[in-house]
């Protein structure tokens, strides 16, 4: 059988009186591809970072024309220094869904009570199975959780020696401009230079 074929079966009986009766199984299409990714995601802004340690919220969409999707097996991997495990579902394999529909198999929903660390990579593994159980897995790039602010930046303003050295033949210069900037207040000292 080919890919994309439509299968079904007749049978044709007859019994000793010479009577007929004929009838027709329901057909298939022969699937011979797996899934397709189109999106997956696993915070809702496709940030590399987020500072909520308790959720996250997942996105993913595959789509298969001739079997359609079956089931979706998902599983959250966090990777710590390197090393990767499994972080959610915490007492099975995976956790298996059907798509909401069979027209839309986009997926779309938040993941709570998860206890993530700070420092740690956590990232959405999809596998989607079309109607003739045929397989595609991919994972997220993963979202770092961060909940600490940046550390307060040292400035040290001191006095400014601002210098400079002008050697033109034909070039006329107007003016230099400087700009000293402070909370509120933009002060510029502009200095002219004529060319005699």
């Amino acid at each position: 059988m080919e890919h994309k074929d439509e299968v079904y079966f007749e049978v044709h009986g007859v019994n000793g009186a010479e009577l007929e009766a004929a009838a027709r199984s329901d057909s298939f299409i022969v699937d011979h591809t797996p899934p397709i990714m189109t999106e997956i995601s696993d915070n809702k802004d496709g940030n590399r970072y987020q500072a909520d340690k308790s959720k996250l919220s997942l996105k993913w969409d595959f789509f298969d024309s001739e079997s359609g999707i079956g089931k979706y097996r998902t599983v959250i991997y966090e990777s710590r220094h390197g090393i990767k495990q499994k972080h959610w579902p915490a007492s099975e394999r995976y956790n298996e869904t059907k798509p909401m529909s069979t027209v839309n198999d986009k997926m779309d929903s938040t993941l709570g009570n998860l206890n993530m660390e700070d420092g740690v990579t956590y990232s959405l593994h999809v596998t989607a199975f079309d109607g003739a159980l045929l397989a595609t897995a991919h994972e997220s790039t993963g979202v770092l959780i961060d909940t600490t602010p940046p550390s307060t930046p040292k400035v040290n303003i001191s006095p400014t020696k601002l210098s400079w050295v002008l050697k033109t033949i034909q070039l006329s210069v107007l003016y230099y401009q400087y700009k000293f900037i402070s909370p509120g207040l933009l002060t510029c000292y502009v200095v002219h230079i004529n060319k005699s």
